[in-house]
């Protein structure tokens, strides 16, 4: 049978909570419709851009099924760039994959729209619909009965009622119960505090992120304190392009003891997260001057144009909707290797004082707990 005549089939996931784990019901019923849809030689379409549509993705690359995948592309982009940086992403190469771009121009439309459209274009091109968690009366599932209406096979045997699974980050930091000796030992250092990341950890690949969720049972598989693990185990802080000016790759250090550094641990909902958590990397201040780490330069926009060249990584503005200055930032431009930095200049900081023993044998200097039990 050639592959004209096999069956598209599409897994539909509506929007699910951002910290998902491998044990939630909606991704074990996804699994269960792969291994399907593979076993009846379905070509499964499958897309990027959310998490419900990339966990599809790379389930159906780990069982090597065969793949349509629906690129939101925007105008100048490139698609053979695209192409392979998902390949590289999700492990694609030699994989039985073809490519459907959903071409749209960020001028004129957002990206979500994009995204609608895509999601129209798959569901009236699958030949057979595996509904896993759809929420009733959303986009999927309008898309859904319009499948059914036109004749598609439902596969309902996985489908589960959409009650996506509340796993918030957010956390309640209270200074006032901070340990004075955490005071103490850090007064003379500034702190990379760390957050609970939303998808990959900084280099690495999407397909490494969603192997950890799938496997993992518990545990949001990139909390913080993995976060924390991951970092001294790199022996490197990453540098993140996140929120800076043209996009200068930094480091970020706060100078405020860990008692004023609390009053800025804030939920965002915007961004569904936390400003930074109570886990962190503290440098001491004088090894940090001669490793290259400045104070950041805070000022109106039209200072930076004022500032010499090699200033102008250390710019801050002062902002129109909130003042960065209590933060206190120090920058490092690029990324930090700790393991040229002196063992005794470093300090691990993490929030209650039970998890001190998930670092033992990741890191041989000082571990300081917040919060003592």
């Amino acid at each position: 049978m050639g592959s004209s005549s096999r069956r598209n089939a599409v897994i539909l996931n509506s929007r699910q909570n951002l910290r998902p784990v491998g044990s939630d019901a909606w991704i074990q019923n996804s699994l269960n419709a792969v291994r399907d849809a593979v076993k009846n030689r379905y070509i499964l379409l499958t897309s990027i851009g959310s998490l419900p549509w990339e966990i599809i993705l790379y389930l159906a690359s780990v069982y090597s099924a065969e793949q349509k995948i629906y690129l939101p592309l925007g105008k100048g982009q490139n698609r053979e760039l695209t192409q392979a940086h998902y390949s590289q992403q999700f492990n694609l190469r030699d994989k039985p994959i073809s490519w459907t771009f959903v071409d749209y121009d960020p001028s004129a439309e957002s990206r979500n729209t994009a995204y609608l459209r895509r999601d129209e274009m798959i569901t009236a091109n699958a030949d057979v619909v595996y509904p896993v968690s759809v929420r009733p009366d959303g986009n999927l599932d309008n898309h859904l009965q319009s499948a059914r209406d036109r004749g598609a096979e439902i596969m309902a045997h996985w489908k589960i009622p959409y009650l996506p699974v509340s796993r918030p980050c957010r956390l309640e930091i209270e200074p006032a119960i901070i340990a004075p000796e955490a005071e103490r030992l850090l007064g003379d250092h500034i702190i990379h505090w760390t957050r609970t990341p939303g998808s990959a950890w900084p280099g690495e690949t999407l397909f490494s992120y969603y192997r950890a969720i799938a496997q993992s049972k518990e545990y949001y598989a990139r909390n913080t304190l993995s976060t924390l693990i991951r970092i001294l185990g790199e022996r490197k802080l990453r540098a993140s392009r996140r929120h800076y000016r043209q996009s200068v790759p930094a480091v970020a250090f706060s100078g405020l003891s860990p008692v004023r550094a609390a009053t800025l641990m804030k939920w965002r909902a915007r961004y569904r997260e936390m400003s930074f958590e109570p886990y962190g990397l503290a440098l001491r201040k004088e090894v940090a001057e001669k490793r290259g780490v400045r104070r950041v330069l805070y000022g109106n926009p039209e200072m930076y144009n004022y500032l010499d060249e090699n200033d102008k990584p250390y710019f801050q503005s002062l902002g129109t909707i909130g003042n960065w200055q209590p933060e206190q930032e120090f920058r490092h431009i690029g990324d930090l290797r700790l393991d040229r930095l002196p063992i005794d200049s470093l300090a691990v900081i993490v929030w209650k004082e039970h998890e001190k023993s998930a670092l033992q044998g990741v890191f041989d200097g000082r571990i300081i707990s917040l919060y003592q039990e």
